[in-house]
């Protein structure tokens, strides 16, 4: 699909840019920005007709770089359900967002969707929408170093992990699994450091896990928090529905996520001992911020493939 190039000449073409706006805005009926009351929804087609709801997401009394994009939660949003799927690589093709996408989200898009379109406009505008692309319009010149990414650095098993690692206490088997299965997924390519995290609840259940998604430019990468965060929040609102339109009740939406989130007990990350990136204090501060939980860190055994 090529809204740009077709000028979105046919009925279709023009409908999906205006549902997929749509979905956006509704998405940023969601958004949490206690500090900056700038709300912003994006939506993303992906190449099998699915579209992920993600939104900004601020975390008050933590460093402002800790804020989640929208982009950023559509495209972890995406990557979750992809995997859920067993897809294999994820291809998103647009994605449409309420605002124009900052520097952090244009470089973010460029290293995994270089040819995706953006769509841009006002809900419920008279004008059609906008459609831009993100390699000619937005972001010409792209930092991409494709020479830093080693993923044979990242060739894991999870089950071969399980014999490396010093667990936390009462941590069952179950939520281990998961815990290894997340990181192994970690996308850092460019570091070589994965590191995941599990939530918790009371009675020692997975709430939601999440690996960290790194970019070329290590600023703009999303840490492993917030892509659990996501993954909470995508299991508890619905956040990947198949086709357009889409409809969203925002008020049961809230409800639900806020219902979540009051389970989580416990965080429990997962890094590299001696690792060269490290979240655990971010993780702490965030955990008990917006939690009130407990934090534990689950510690893998240095591999001799790991970055020196």
């Amino acid at each position: 699909m090529d809204l740009r190039m077709l000028g979105m000449a046919t009925d279709s073409d023009a409908a999906t840019a205006r549902q997929l706006l749509e979905a956006a805005w509704q998405a940023r009926e969601l958004a949490r920005a206690p500090v900056s009351g700038f709300r912003v929804g994006a939506a993303a087609l992906d190449a099998q007709g699915d579209v992920h709801l993600g939104y900004n997401v601020e975390f008050a009394g933590a460093p402002l770089g800790e804020t989640l994009h929208a982009e950023h939660a559509a495209v972890a949003v995406a990557r979750r359900y992809a995997a859920a799927q067993k897809r294999g690589d994820l291809k998103i093709d647009v994605i449409a967002v309420t605002a124009t996408p900052c520097g952090h989200c244009r470089q973010m898009l460029a290293e995994r969707f270089p040819h995706i379109q953006i769509v841009l406009g006002d809900r419920g505008g008279a004008a059609e929408p906008t459609v831009l692309s993100l390699k000619e319009d937005l972001l010409p010149r792209a930092v991409t170093f494709d020479l830093l990414a080693n993923p044979s650095k990242l060739a894991l098993c999870a089950k071969d992990l399980e014999a490396s690692v010093s667990a936390p206490k009462n941590l069952g088997a179950t939520v281990l699994t998961e815990a290894l299965s997340s990181f192994v997924s970690a996308d850092a390519r460019f570091s070589g450091w994965p590191r995941a995290c599990v939530f918790v609840s009371d009675a020692g259940q997975s709430l939601a896990t999440g690996s960290c998604m790194e970019s070329v430019a290590f600023n703009p990468s999303q840490g492993c928090f917030q892509t659990a965060l996501m993954a909470l929040a995508s299991e508890a609102q619905h956040l990947s529905r198949h086709g357009l339109p889409i409809t969203l009740d925002a008020p049961s939406a809230l409800q639900a996520l806020a219902s979540s989130m009051e389970k989580v007990r416990k965080v429990v990350l997962v890094q590299y001992q001696g690792a060269l990136v490290d979240d655990q204090v971010i993780v702490e501060h965030l955990s008990s911020k917006v939690f009130s939980a407990t934090t534990s860190t689950l510690w893998v055994a240095k591999p001799e493939t790991g970055n020196e």
